[in-house]
């Protein structure tokens, strides 16, 4: 996470998981996203976020 000042921050990352289709196969599925925070009256809030399907490295 990043902070820019005191009432902003930039949380990122990059996660997979194994999903299971409706045939019972499995697949891994892999995402990076991005979450803006910004504090509002003493209470930090999100005001943006993105999550987007990347190719999974081997």
């Amino acid at each position: 996470m990043r902070f820019f000042g005191e009432a902003v921050a930039v949380a990122y990352g990059a996660e997979n998981r194994m999903q299971k289709s409706a045939d019972g196969t499995e697949a891994r599925r892999c995402q990076v996203w991005t979450d803006t925070w910004l504090k509002r009256n003493g209470k930090w809030q999100i005001v943006a976020a993105q999550d987007t399907v990347v190719p999974c490295e081997k």
